[in-house]
């Protein structure tokens, strides 16, 4: 296929073609950045009909979401033309796919490719179904994030904790202790009439600073700067001049931190289920997250030593450009 007609359905709201939003496409890291790969379209699961679906190609399904995300995601799958190429995009931990899922299983039988975002859980999808299972993942604005980039000497003396600070704190006893000011971010909930009764059930207020609130409740540490989560774009602006970031991630996923701290030639302490690690940062990626304390010697040792730092950071573009928009849509094609 040329210049096959693609879908990407997600959960996401809206229904808009790649040409309709040309200002995400700079820094889109998201499941997204496949309608923009492809100059595509993106749907969200509860406004597609099948009749939408057949006009495509190619259709992207995000499998992230249960319950009648993936209900109605399998009747798509199962009820398409037979001209449709459906690909399966795996989302989230996959870990999470260990649980037994009735709708997953039909979605992943009936899929033309299965498209895997940890390179670590790729035996697990090609037992689970007989379907095609690659080690794909998602397309990445390489040059974008790259033209960000800061000398090592023009960078602030910080530490970013990459994860929400409500997801974990692991990350933020290595950055305390690596004797540098540090930071993090933390979402701030949306005062909508659509939001507003999910606030209350879940936090029993309408503060829209509720999540910064607890993290300032649990962590009980006055050093820590608390900052409200960015855009897209003012993320990465924000934080291209940071010293070193620290992800201790549990997960087997995607991992978009690693990628945007490679892209910005930001050392990064991770770890080896993020996949990604080992192949920017080999010398600061941890066998897991419970190896604090030698991630805090990781830590100490980036502040001290400036030639262990240089080494650590700026990882070739040659290596992060495998994964940008064009390659990544002749890769997937490839294996359909």
């Amino acid at each position: 296929m040329q210049n096959p007609k693609v879908l990407v359905i997600g959960e996401n709201l809206g229904r808009w073609k790649a040409s309709e939003r040309p200002h995400h496409r700079e820094f889109m890291t998201g499941i997204e950045a496949w309608v923009y790969a492809f100059e595509g379209e993106f749907c969200n699961i509860f406004d597609c009909t099948s009749e939408y679906v057949n006009r495509f190609d190619i259709v992207i399904g995000n499998t992230d979401f249960p319950g009648k995300y993936q209900e109605k995601l399998s009747h798509l799958c199962l009820n398409r033309a037979a001209n449709v190429k459906w690909v399966s995009l795996i989302e989230g931990c996959a870990k999470e796919y260990l649980t037994p899922m009735k709708h997953i299983k039909d979605i992943f039988d009936n899929s033309d490719l299965i498209n895997v975002i940890n390179k670590y859980s790729l035996p697990l999808f090609r037992t689970l179904s007989s379907s095609k299972s690659e080690y794909i993942g998602v397309p990445y604005p390489v040059e974008n994030v790259f033209k960000l980039r800061r000398n090592i000497k023009s960078r602030k003396k910080e530490v970013f904790i990459a994860p929400m600070l409500l997801k974990r704190w692991n990350d933020h006893l290595v950055a305390q202790a690596s004797g540098l000011p540090y930071f993090g971010i933390e979402e701030r909930e949306h005062r909508t009439l659509r939001n507003m009764p999910k606030m209350l059930k879940k936090y029993g207020t309408l503060n829209g600073n509720v999540r910064m609130d607890m993290v300032k409740e649990y962590y009980k540490d006055d050093n820590l700067e608390v900052r409200r989560a960015y855009t897209l774009k003012d993320y990465f602006k924000n934080l291209s001049d940071t010293y070193f970031w620290v992800n201790l991630d549990q997960r087997y996923t995607w991992a978009r931190y690693i990628l945007d701290a490679a892209a910005l030639g930001i050392p990064v302490i991770s770890t080896k289920s993020t996949g990604h690690g080992e192949t920017f940062f080999p010398q600061l990626t941890l066998d897991n997250e419970f190896e604090t304390e030698k991630a805090i010697d990781l830590a100490k040792r980036l502040v001290t030593d400036e030639t262990f730092y240089s080494d650590c950071a700026n990882p070739s573009i040659e290596l992060l450009e495998e994964f940008s928009y064009s390659k990544m849509r002749d890769k997937l094609l490839r294996f359909l």
